[in-house]
């Protein structure tokens, strides 16, 4: 007789949902929520009896116009750098200027020696003297053809003179006439070679291509420059501020044209740039463009110099008529953003009614809100929230609703 065994079948597990899922986290937090809001609300009248209001302060929901921006990194260029070169041959006898001396434009930087292109002109000049006297005398050996020809043609009429000789007067004199366009050729060569000489001559004497400061020497006085070799470097002292701004940036950044508020950091002027220009040129390795802002003659900008870096908030979007409130106002927790809204308590105190928010930006010390909750002029606890609970009453008091924020803040939602 054969015997079966039965094996029992495992019993079904229940798939729970998984707990990383934002939404399976809110709805397990959500029952517990409104448990606690519906007990704070049956405790509320027992703790007002008991304590009292607390004292805040509060700050109107605004809605005001407002532009997304984004923070980037960059540097300050100057407008103009030049690495100022040498155009003749030449042994250096003069360094006129040093490391950070301002200079004009057109003042000498530097001289060469002459000695050589002197002596050059002096036998230049000796050949144009030379050839202003051949040129004189063809000239006259002209006049004295052209005499002869005349001459012989006055006799050729009353039949006195050979036709020969005449002829031959008439090529002597066209003759001259080719050697004087000869001696006028080469003097106007001649010439040519002085004025390319006094040009040379000038260029010994190295000059500033614009008003800026020398930043570094290139060479010193002895030593032998070719042409091109450089002799200093120099920058101009009109500044640029140069942003590297992301790739996913440049189309909003074309569409929506406005102001870059730029931060030098190592001497904290801000200065916001109204106008700024765009290179359309992404860099394959960065995968970033080039936005390029002159920097005005401001307040603190005289404590800037080349090669600074800097950070600046660009925009990202039109501008736009936004809910607001002070960044103070903003609570945490595992549920969300949320604030406390000094809602009406009926008969009694105004209590904290906690209000889930959508934070799009943070700018100035407002946060840009994501839709129309809270509504516009509805009151938020900017101060004393953090030691409340939900339906706790309240003893509200205004506060400044545009606290005193300078720079951007940047929570990371532009990006």
């Amino acid at each position: 007789m054969t015997t079966h065994a039965t094996c029992p079948r495992p019993p079904r597990r229940t798939r729970r949902p998984s707990s990383s899922s934002p939404r399976a986290a809110l709805r397990s937090v959500a029952p517990r929520l409104a448990a606690l809001l519906a007990t704070a609300a049956f405790l509320a009248p027992t703790a007002s009896s008991q304590q009292g209001p607390v004292g805040v302060r509060v700050a109107p929901v605004l809605r005001e116009s407002v532009q997304e921006l984004r923070l980037v990194v960059g540097g300050i260029r100057p407008v103009r750098r030049s690495l100022v070169a040498s155009e003749e041959d030449g042994r250096v006898t003069e360094l006129l200027v040093r490391e950070g001396q301002a200079v004009t434009a057109g003042e000498v930087l530097c001289r060469l020696d002459a000695t050589r292109l002197v002596l050059e002109r002096e036998v230049l000049s000796a050949q144009e003297a030379e050839q202003v006297a051949l040129l004189e005398m063809a000239r006259l050996e002209a006049e004295q053809a052209e005499r002869d020809a005349r001459t012989l043609e006055d006799l050729s009429g009353r039949a006195a003179a050979n036709p020969k000789e005449l002829a031959d007067a008439r090529t002597a004199e066209q003759v001259t006439r080719s050697v004087i366009a000869q001696r006028e050729r080469q003097l106007a060569r001649v010439r040519a070679s002085l004025s390319l000489l006094g040009e040379r001559l000038e260029d010994l004497e190295i000059r500033a291509p614009f008003a800026g400061v020398v930043v570094a020497k290139r060479t010193d006085v002895g030593q032998w420059l070719s042409a091109g070799d450089p002799v200093v470097s120099m920058v101009s002292r009109e500044l640029e501020a140069w942003l590297n701004v992301p790739q996913a940036l440049y189309g909003p950044m074309v569409a929506h044209a406005g102001a870059v508020v730029v931060t030098v950091d190592a001497v904290g002027c801000t200065v916001e740039l109204d106008s700024f220009r765009i290179v359309p040129d992404v860099d394959a390795a960065g995968r970033s463009f080039s936005v390029a802002a002159p920097l005005p003659a401001a307040e603190g900008t005289e404590r800037v110099a080349a090669g600074m870096s800097v950070t600046a908030w660009v925009p990202t979007d039109a501008r736009a008529d936004r809910l607001t409130l002070p960044v103070d106002a903003l609570q945490r927790n595992e549920v969300g953003t949320f604030v406390y809204v000094a809602a009406g308590g009926g008969e009694g105190p105004p209590v904290a009614t906690p209000v889930i928010v959508e934070v799009d930006f943070e700018r100035d010390g407002r946060a840009v809100l994501r839709g129309d909750v809270p509504a516009e002029g509805a009151l938020v606890v900017v101060e004393g929230n953090e030691r409340l609970m939900p339906m706790t009453p309240l003893a509200p008091t205004p506060a400044d609703p545009r606290p005193g924020a300078d720079a951007p803040v940047d929570d990371g939602a532009a990006r």
